[in-house]
């Protein structure tokens, strides 16, 4: 049961991965019920990994980027429908982006020391709150689309602005980058 414990967050991760890969694939009416899936283990594998304090260095790795490319994929499927375009798509992943591109240098910089300190920012969990609300709003009739996919975009971009100042401030990770953490057991 333990085990089970420790790898269901992970597992979770891996099933919005596996959903984005399979989304442009997914017949029609089975996409708000994806969708919903994926927002739901979006929300279980971090509370669960919390609860059950199973927080691995894996799951940290996996969460985000499963969150990115299911996002990154129904969005791709709205651009080939023409739902979206290209630059409300770059703009919805401008947090994306510099996320990536931020979590690399890091890790890039100081190994894998910094991988326990990259902890999500609330301005990343409301924007990515905000876009899976997005993508049920796209993926069906309302009429406040318009509106709903500016506001999502003004978040993401503001949560780029948050994400970038704090990989250029280090502000995530309490350990001076041109020093090792130091070893109390050694």
């Amino acid at each position: 049961m333990a085990e089970l414990k420790r790898n269901t967050p992970n597992l979770l991760s891996l099933f919005r991965i596996c959903a984005a890969f399979a989304f442009p694939a997914i017949p029609y009416e089975w996409r708000i019920p994806v969708i919903a899936l994926a927002a739901l283990s979006e929300f279980l594998d971090g509370f669960l990994a919390r609860r059950w304090h199973a927080v691995t260095s894996l799951g940290q790795l996996l969460d985000p980027i499963a969150d990115k490319l299911f996002i990154l994929s129904t969005v791709g499927v709205l651009i080939h429908e023409h739902q979206v375009t290209v630059l409300q798509f770059i703009l919805l992943a401008a947090r994306d982006i510099v996320v990536a591109i931020g979590s690399a240098s890091v890790v890039w910089e100081t190994r894998r020391e910094a991988v326990p300190h990259l902890k999500p920012r609330w301005s990343g969990k409301i924007a990515t709150t905000f876009q899976f609300a997005l993508l049920f709003i796209l993926f069906t009739d309302y009429s406040f689309k318009e509106p709903f996919l500016s506001l999502t975009i003004v978040l993401s971009v503001v949560s780029a602005i948050d994400y970038l100042y704090a990989v250029l401030h280090r502000r995530f990770d309490p350990v001076d980058v041109d020093q090792r953490p130091i070893d109390r057991y050694g």
